[in-house]
């Protein structure tokens, strides 16, 4: 429930962030109207003017976009400042625009530094307007002064759960952002199956792999001809579609990995040979049933397996290539089959 709504808070974060806006100046006007502040009030009508634009806007959803509502918020925060004479701590909405344009325009064209020092010089205005001046706006003053902690408490609490909101969000996006990346980094892009690599390093650390395991080497039948006669648009309809078919037939203890181009590897851990062929029966079966669509005909898919047990003082590599060898004997005679047992 927490990551479907945070992953709903990522996708959408920028027009929540100007509804946000709008609605908080919204209250203001309201507030600011009922107390008679007006100077605040006709501020408060231009901010939600310019966040009714930014929300109808077509480009409202740009890193562009942020930036304007970032000096919104600046330009706010300064004049309401000036206007109650540093009352009502609007310094505190400053604040937080600095800390989140980070995650609201990360690529912008102007370096956010820059941004940062001016929300900076903003801020500084905001805090020392009411220490080294007389006060320009005294009815303004007046008006404010009565409901000052209620007002500097609001704009505390905007501040405070805005930066825990965006931090929540950055948070999520990070983490989603590493499980792709090691996703990436362990599993074939185009049929998700793990690759070449990760099999490698999982076979290499001790307590991973059960004595009797078995090795299951697959290659596609005509697989080049199919690239050259369909295009490679199929082609990948085709690997796809064996994958699929594959990944159905190991459990979570065993593995599928896509070897290289057409060949597969099924990883059987603590199955016995037996079983595994039978297994395998299945799968070929299934193979059978795929119909892949093109503009010539219906095209059909074959496979060729080789199976291979472990063996003692074998290495996985010697278990796969002697499951290779199966293969290509298999390749030579006839394809679509299983072999099984050393052959000559």
């Amino acid at each position: 429930m927490k990551d479907r709504f945070l992953g709903w808070g990522s996708r959408n974060r920028n027009n929540i962030f100007l509804y946000a806006c709008a609605v908080i100046h919204l209250v203001y006007l309201v507030f600011f109207a009922v107390i008679h502040v007006n100077m605040l009030v006709a501020l408060n009508i231009f901010s939600v003017t310019f966040y009714a634009y930014m929300i109808f806007s077509r480009k409202s959803a740009t890193q562009g976009a942020m930036v304007a509502c970032y000096f919104e918020v600046l330009f706010f925060t300064a004049l309401s400042s000036l206007i109650t004479h540093g009352l009502g701590d609007f310094i505190f909405l400053d604040i937080c625009m600095i800390t989140i344009i980070f995650y609201l325009a990360p690529d912008f064209k102007v370096p956010r530094i820059i941004l940062q020092l001016i929300g900076l010089l903003a801020a500084f205005f905001s805090l020392i307007i009411g220490r080294v001046s007389n006060v320009i706006f005294e009815a303004s003053f007046q008006g404010v002064s009565r409901y000052e902690t209620l007002i500097c408490c609001t704009n505390l609490f905007i501040s405070v759960v805005t930066t825990v909101f965006v931090s929540y969000l950055y948070t999520y996006e990070l983490r989603k952002a590493q499980i792709e990346a090691d996703f990436n980094v362990n599993h074939d892009y185009l049929t998700g199956l793990f690759n070449r690599r990760f099999f490698h390093d999982y076979m290499m650390k001790d307590g991973n792999v059960k004595p009797d395991y078995v090795i299951v080497m697959g290659d596609i039948d005509n697989f080049k001809g199919v690239n050259d006669f369909y295009g490679h648009d199929v082609g990948d309809e085709v690997l796809v579609r064996v994958s699929e078919c594959l990944k159905k037939y190991v459990s979570d203890s065993d593995m599928a990995v896509r070897w290289g181009g057409e060949e597969f590897v099924l990883f059987f851990n603590g199955v016995s040979k037996e079983k595994v062929i039978e297994i395998m029966e299945d799968a070929r079966d299934e193979l059978h049933g795929i119909r892949i669509p093109t503009r010539r005909r219906e095209l059909s898919v074959t496979m060729t397996f080789g199976i291979a047990a472990a063996r003692r003082f074998y290495t996985y590599e010697d278990i796969i290539k002697l499951a290779d060898l199966r293969l290509y004997y298999g390749k030579r005679n006839g394809k679509d089959c299983i072999i099984s047992t050393d052959v000559k």
